[in-house]
């Protein structure tokens, strides 16, 4: 018996994908690849935020749905040097901060559809874009790459694959990440019933501007309290840290409403050195999570722990993560 469908809607004026499988239930728009919902319907769980108030807002700003970032957070000036070329990216933020942040594939980036069928249990909704000389971003970072961003959802929950094929005669500095922004509360309990539980060994020191100094820090007490059964409250401090993630450690964040004893977990493979929490305030209605391969400005920096990835002329990298509720 077939328990799961993909069906065409529409938000805010957007069209959009829609699927229905073993409980969850959500959709994607083609602008930037997006999730813009996921539910966990039998409990009445809304997980990711969409409460824009516009269509550009929600392609826009990446508190909103499962921005995919590439590159992500911030690369100072713009600028970088790899293997003895400069590169400039578009500065895109406000003054005084000159960078470039979160890459070139905005949520104004429209992909293709590769494959979006439902059988039994399973759907599967694939995405493709390739960068190559037609596209405007050619222009600063030319590399032809092709990037297939399989979405496969079951009864057990999300699971998300990417995969970034450097089709070019040239070796292509690497970093990626996903902005996801969840609602807290994502059902009818109180906001201070939630915590979060993350894979945290220290913090990067940053500086005015965010950017890592080349320090790394212990965690705060506060912090610490990450690492425990439960985890920290969502929204008791305001989060906005880059951390390093350990490596002889489950690579996984989760969210607890302690009022239910429902988790979120949301697991990232071992290329995601690192995790971003980012509430905005302590007043705010949402938290991101966001599992990223890299160092902010890591194209600028020396450390080690940075983690440039290089994917060498005509191969590719996956990177594979999962998203599930369990009550």
């Amino acid at each position: 018996m077939q328990n799961a469908r993909v069906f065409e809607g529409e938000y805010l004026g957007i069209k959009t994908i829609e699927f229905e499988c073993g409980g969850y239930t959500g959709a994607f728009i083609t602008d930037g690849a997006k999730l813009i919902r996921l539910d966990y319907s039998p409990k009445n769980i809304k997980l990711i935020r969409n409460t824009a108030s516009n269509a550009d807002e929600l392609r826009e700003r990446r508190i909103f749905g499962m921005p995919v970032l590439f590159f992500p957070n911030r690369t100072t000036y713009g600028r970088f040097k790899f293997e003895g070329r400069t590169y400039q990216l578009p500065i895109n933020t406000k003054a005084p901060y000159d960078m470039n942040i979160h890459g070139f594939l905005n949520g104004f980036t429209t992909w293709n559809i590769a494959k979006k069928e439902a059988t039994d249990n399973c759907v599967n909704i694939t995405f493709e874009y390739i960068i190559d000389k037609t596209k405007k971003c050619f222009e600063y970072f030319d590399f032809n790459v092709k990037i297939v961003y399989e979405n496969i959802i079951t009864p057990d929950g999300l699971s998300q694959n990417i995969i970034f094929d450097n089709m070019s005669d040239k070796n292509m500095p690497f970093g990626f990440a996903y902005h996801t922004a969840f609602n807290i509360p994502f059902n009818d309990s109180p906001k201070d019933a939630f915590y979060i539980k993350a894979n945290l060994k220290s913090k990067y020191e940053l500086g005015y501007d965010t950017i890592p100094t080349g320090k790394l820090l212990p965690l705060s007490e506060f912090q610490n309290k990450a690492l425990g059964k439960l985890g920290v409250p969502s929204h008791k401090e305001t989060l906005d840290d880059l951390f390093l993630a350990d490596d002889n450690t489950a690579n996984i964040s989760v969210i607890t409403d302690a009022n239910t004893n429902t988790r979120v977990f949301y697991e990232a493979d071992e290329s995601f050195k690192h995790w971003i929490l980012y509430n905005e305030t302590k007043n705010s209605d949402f938290v991101c999570i966001e599992p990223q391969t890299w160092a902010t400005n890591a194209l600028n920096m020396d450390m080690e722990s940075a983690n440039l990835i290089v994917i060498k002329a005509g191969e590719k990298l996956k990177l594979s993560t999962k998203l599930y509720v369990k009550i």
